[in-house]
């Protein structure tokens, strides 16, 4: 079990790697359109599929947050098997269909700590290897100010030239001033389904 908490960082494998780093590399190599995460998706879709039927009026479930709720909390308390909890709940749960609940439940708590949060979000989006765990990493930016925190915003503009993460990337990347630049910094980059789902976010 990954501890995310310890400095020293394992010696990654390409069976590891994360997803993030899939992205980077492929870009570099050109070989951005042979990435297959089938085996990683929960219905053997991974590029914006989903997303698109949900921009063509799709309706979507109301999931329970509960589980999630419990692992976030633990992160808080800097307890070690928290970021793995978290992936474990996506493995089987699309994090658009739990984020109400969720949204709900960090409005209830009586400290918010938007740093801890900003910080949870960078580790999903950017060490582990579970797409919907990476979708609600980038949807928890929604909690935080992006412009204080440049990190997660490169993170984001890089993920969201992959179409599965398209969607979330733009929706929540709306809240920087200069958001056309990054936006067409992801077009640029992304392949035709990214620019399929910005088209249909418009």
């Amino acid at each position: 079990m990954i501890n995310f908490f310890k400095r020293k960082k394992p010696i990654k494998t390409e069976k590891d790697e994360s997803l993030y780093n899939v992205l980077l590399k492929s870009e570099e190599e050109n070989s951005l359109v042979e990435i297959d995460f089938s085996n990683l998706s929960q219905d053997g879709r991974y590029r914006g599929e989903f997303e698109i039927e949900i921009l063509k009026g799709r309706k979507l479930n109301r999931e329970d947050s509960t589980k999630l709720n419990e692992a976030v909390l633990k992160f808080y308390e800097r307890e070690s098997d928290s970021v793995n909890l978290i992936c474990d709940f996506f493995k089987d749960k699309r994090a658009i269909e739990v984020f109400s609940e969720f949204e709900s439940f960090i409005f209830s708590l009586d400290i918010f700590e938007e740093k801890r949060l900003a910080g949870l979000s960078i580790l999903l989006m950017r060490d582990t290897r579970v797409i919907e765990a990476i979708k609600f990493g980038i949807m928890l930016a929604h909690f935080y100010p992006l412009v204080n925190y440049p990190a997660a915003v490169k993170i984001i503009v890089n993920l969201g030239i992959y179409p599965e993460f398209t969607y979330y990337s733009l929706g929540v990347l709306k809240q920087l001033n200069y958001y056309e630049l990054v936006r067409d910094n992801i077009l640029r980059r992304g392949l035709k389904e990214t620019q399929i789902i910005e088209e249909n976010m418009e």
